[in-house]
């Protein structure tokens, strides 16, 4: 009787798999490059140095705020756009003056945290819509 209750999962897994579908622990972080510019990042990091750091740390690791780069930020959006951690820093960052950096301004942040998270830069800077269409992806040692 086991039998006849793997054999639905295996052939969908098969399907999945024939049809270049992934599990989510087999993918990496690689996306097309384009997603940002290293001058956009470079940008961020200055505003992240200025307005994010006292909470989320010089390395993005957190010591007061939640952490933006590794394991313990992409378990947190894993398989979400990255629009959603934009629009939430956007509504809520800085801590104590939300909403208070010019749109380009998050949209550079953004574009430091997905180059500390290892996303390669590209030719076009990063946009509203582009931010819709990039997966965050777990991060793999």
């Amino acid at each position: 009787m086991k039998i006849i209750r793997v054999l639905p999962v295996a052939a969908i897994l098969a399907l999945a798999l024939a049809g270049g579908l992934r599990p989510l622990g087999a993918q990496g972080t690689k996306v097309m490059p384009g997603d940002y510019t290293t001058a956009q990042a470079a940008a961020g990091a200055q505003l992240y140095t200025a307005s994010c750091s006292a909470c989320h740390g010089v390395d993005l690791h957190g010591p007061a705020g939640p952490a933006l780069v590794g394991d313990a930020f992409t378990s947190q959006w894993t398989g979400e756009a990255a629009s959603d951690p934009e629009t939430m820093m956007a509504k809520n960052m800085p801590l104590g003056a939300p909403g208070t950096l010019k749109p380009s301004d998050y949209l550079a942040i953004m574009a430091y945290i997905l180059q500390q998270n290892k996303y390669p830069a590209g030719d076009m800077p990063l946009t509203p819509a582009k931010l819709k269409t990039i997966k965050l992806l777990a991060v793999h040692k």
